[in-house]
């Protein structure tokens, strides 16, 4: 994810924490490094994603584009 797409993750996450009362550190993604993501099928069109090993505690599903997304109906 890049340019505007990646903003507008970044800023809906921002105001997601602002509600939870967090606050958002970008320099976690920094940290992050493509080989650390993995995935794995979930067996209902979703891919549970880790991160380092770690449950990242959200799901991918595909588009209808084919790319795949933040499953946001998991996060509520």
């Amino acid at each position: 994810m890049s340019g505007s797409s990646a903003e507008s993750c970044v800023a809906g996450y921002e105001e997601s924490a602002e509600e939870a009362g967090t606050e958002f550190d970008p320099s976690v993604a920094d940290a992050l490094d493509r080989s650390m993501v993995e995935t794995s099928d979930n067996g209902d069109g979703t891919a549970a994603v880790s991160l380092g090993g770690v449950d990242a505690g959200f799901a991918m599903v595909q588009g209808e584009d084919g790319k795949w997304y933040v499953d946001s109906a998991g996060l509520i």
